[in-house]
């Protein structure tokens, strides 16, 4: 009989997920049922980011906003053009779609474009968790997403009890 949810899974399952992999979805989780009541009231959606975003974009670390943009970017953009990666946001309308490839693309983009895509991206994060395809064997593969979103959720939450 396994000791752990995870050893269950692994055995019953034959999948390989580790401790980091749990940890960074549970970590998100947490970090953004606390980003979600402090910033959106309880009540998160694409407006209220985008409206949080150009509201107090002062208050953050721009070290870690370009951290998160730079590898989100990396990660949806590859010689000038989307990755397969990117239709699997799943962005609800294309004026979303256009906005943050156009922001990707353009390299005087503003620290406030960069907050809003990487806001906005993170958000699909966690709609795709919940909402999405369910598979949780494959977690493995957004353990770096999650990563980054805790550190930019983290930095926000930080920075706006302050």
């Amino acid at each position: 009989m396994p000791n752990t949810t995870l050893d269950w899974i692994n055995e019953r399952f034959h999948s390989s997920l580790t401790e980091e992999n749990l940890n960074s979805v549970n970590d998100f989780l947490l970090l953004w049922s606390l980003f979600e009541k402090q910033i959106c009231n309880n009540d998160a959606n694409n407006n209220c980011l985008l409206r949080f975003a150009e509201r107090d974009i002062d208050l953050f670390d721009i070290v870690v906003i370009n951290r998160v943009y730079d590898y989100l970017r990396n990660r949806y953009i590859q010689n000038g053009h989307s990755t397969n990666r990117f239709q699997y946001l799943r962005l609800p309308n294309q004026r979303y779609i256009d906005y943050i490839l156009e922001t990707f693309l353009n390299p005087e983009s503003t620290q406030t474009d960069k907050l809003k895509v990487s806001l906005l991206i993170i958000y699909r994060f966690r709609n795709n968790l919940f909402h999405g395809e369910k598979n949780i064997l494959t977690i493995d593969s957004q353990t770096e997403n999650f990563r980054h979103s805790n550190e930019l959720l983290k930095n926000i939450i930080e920075r706006k009890m302050a």
